[in-house]
């Protein structure tokens, strides 16, 4: 009978890890949309203070780097394709986080 037991706990403790386990995944996906979401942000204020207030705050180098990390979680987190071209074009005033954009942008330009 002790073998049982030790069977159903086994399978128990199984079980627990795996919710455990589930429950990690979910919270670290949803820090990879935060991060998403800031690194987006981000860029917006980039294109914002570049193409409407004709103010450069980061050199194109650093730009660049900071669009391949967007690009790369966007991809990774299943928003972007790899095949597609990188959709921060222009500012889009229409963006969901355009006004974070500028509200960042307008702080970072102060500077």
């Amino acid at each position: 009978m002790g073998k049982v037991k030790e069977m159903v706990q086994s399978a128990e403790d199984q079980e627990q890890r795996v919710i455990d386990f589930k429950k990690r995944m979910e919270t670290e996906m949803e820090f990879c949309e935060e991060l998403f979401k800031d690194a987006t942000v981000r860029l917006m204020a980039c294109k914002y203070a570049y193409y409407i207030k004709n103010n450069n705050f980061i050199d194109d180098y650093a730009y660049d780097l900071e669009e391949k990390g967007w690009f790369a979680m966007g991809v990774a987190l299943g928003h972007l394709k790899e095949t597609e071209t990188s959709p921060c074009i222009d500012f889009d005033e229409k963006h969901p986080l355009a006004q974070a954009g500028i509200e960042l942008a307008n702080k970072l330009m102060r500077k």
